[in-house]
């Protein structure tokens, strides 16, 4: 009886896992075609570099995600939703107070979303790269990928802005959103010339939190322009 119990015991571990196995598998190509697809783009990555950087087959890319542009935009949900997660950083609504709490709120919610998606050296710096690449190449089929994952902070900063300054007028909350994303982008996707000058391989860190609380306050003197 003991000897059952211990084989239906192995039995329902060896399930488990392969259960587990398919969404490890994905992951591990959502992964490996990000950091692929943030160095080079969408154009110079193919399924089979994907798989050799997986370490899975050649057919496990299509198998999962059917066609590249597809797996390009699975990729941006799972940076947004795995890595850079907007949702929780912009959960809490803005407090109740004046213009003065409103801009300080302003001030380190944007400092915030640019240290969210530029980060210093490690495994999962090649987010901002892949957000960045994704504005600029402008797939329709990424749109509404992006468009889910950038709703908390158009949202957030929608509500936050016109507590700043009243009777803002949608297109001008537009060009300042636009504005928000551009200049964020801007040191993912000019990334490699800045490091360049720099001569650094990697952004360090003092660099990026000056950056920040420039942008932070630029974002802000467009609203007091």
């Amino acid at each position: 009886m003991a000897q059952t119990l211990i084989s239906y015991d192995r039995m329902n571990k060896a399930l488990n896992r392969s259960a587990r196995r398919p969404q490890k598998t994905r992951r591990c190509i959502l992964e490996a075609a990000g950091r692929l697809f943030a160095q080079h783009g969408f154009h110079g990555v193919g399924f089979r570099d994907i798989a050799a950087e997986a370490g899975v087959s050649l057919q496990m890319p299509n198998h999962h995600f059917g066609n590249k542009k597809k797996l390009f935009s699975e990729c941006l949900r799972h940076v947004f939703s795995e890595h850079v997660d907007l949702k929780s950083l912009l959960e809490e609504p803005l407090r109740s107070g004046g213009k003065r709490q409103a801009r300080r709120a302003i001030f380190l919610k944007s400092r915030a979303c640019f240290l969210a998606v530029n980060r210093p050296a490690g495994p999962t710096s090649w987010c901002g790269a892949l957000l960045g690449r994704a504005l600029t190449e402008n797939l329709v089929e990424s749109l509404s990928a992006m468009q889910e994952g950038f709703r908390p902070a158009r949202e957030w900063f929608a509500a936050a802005l016109q507590r700043l300054r009243p009777g803002l007028t949608p297109q001008d909350f537009l060009l300042w959103y636009i504005s928000f994303w551009a200049q964020i982008s801007f040191y993912s996707t000019a990334r490699v010339a800045i490091l360049a000058r720099m001569g650094r391989k990697e952004y360090p860190r003092p660099f990026l939190l000056h950056a920040a609380d420039y942008f932070a306050k630029s974002m802000l003197n467009q609203l007091e322009t």
